[in-house]
């Protein structure tokens, strides 16, 4: 895969990610997690490592103690775990390529921001906007 490409999907992973983030922050116990800042660029190091491990432990902070959720909570919920499993995706594609894991990755980054910002609205009494058809790859 050529390096500007993959630069591109780590783009819109870590957009995906400020996209949660932001939307963590509007809930009304917000949730905070660290800024990936440019430690991004190469999927390695102690900031990725630690949003990784907050991202997940705001996953878990979603469900109650006795695994209450509410609707928003279900909707970020399965936003991070489509941002963590995109993660996994571009570490396989780097390491292994094929162009499957582009569009794999590419469809969990699109459900991950398509999520929060479904959350992000739901937060903000709107009506979520229709799900955009994904767009074609040739």
């Amino acid at each position: 895969m050529e390096p500007e490409r993959m630069e591109q999907l780590i783009g819109r992973w870590t957009a995906a990610y400020e996209g949660i983030a932001k939307t963590l922050r509007c809930l009304p116990e917000p949730i905070s997690l660290p800024p990936l800042g440019g430690a991004a660029d190469d999927l390695s190091g102690d900031p990725i490592g630690t949003a990784m491990d907050a991202a997940a432990r705001a996953a878990g902070e979603l469900y109650g103690a006795e695994g209450d959720v509410s609707e928003i909570g279900q909707v970020l919920h399965g936003s991070i775990m489509f941002w963590l499993a995109a993660f996994d995706t571009l570490l396989h594609l780097r390491a292994l390529g094929t162009a499957y894991r582009e569009e794999v990755a590419m469809v969990l980054m699109r459900q991950a921001m398509g999520q929060a910002l479904t959350a992000h609205e739901m937060i903000h009494g709107r009506e979520p906007m229709p799900p955009v058809p994904p767009p074609s790859l040739n």
